[in-house]
């Protein structure tokens, strides 16, 4: 997160040109209203950032803006992936060696 660039990513420079908008307004009703909702009082880390850090908004952020909640994010986020990819990894190596088996 150190070096994250301050720049938007594709979707969010293709929505600024196409809308003029940073953000497209979403709909507060319904059932994307009501998930809304239960994903704001829920998410640990909303935003990448800790909760705690939201009332810190105004302070500069200068070059590296080295943030707890962005780092933890990134190492979080990193792990996770990490896990998922030994996780599938182990499911096939067992599932081919079951298949082994049988056949023998």
């Amino acid at each position: 997160s150190w070096f994250a660039s301050t720049h938007p990513d594709g979707l969010e420079w293709s929505i600024l040109r196409t809308s003029g908008q940073e953000e497209l307004e979403a709909p507060k009703e319904g059932i994307h209203g009501t998930l809304a909702d239960v994903q704001e009082k829920t998410a640990v880390l909303p935003d990448y950032d800790l909760k705690a850090a939201e009332s810190d908004a105004s302070a500069d952020p200068s070059w590296p803006a080295a943030d707890a909640g962005t780092s933890l994010s990134g190492l979080l986020g990193g792990a996770m992936t990490l896990v998922l990819v030994f996780a599938v990894g182990f499911l096939l190596k067992w599932r081919i060696r079951s298949k082994q088996i049988q056949t023998a």
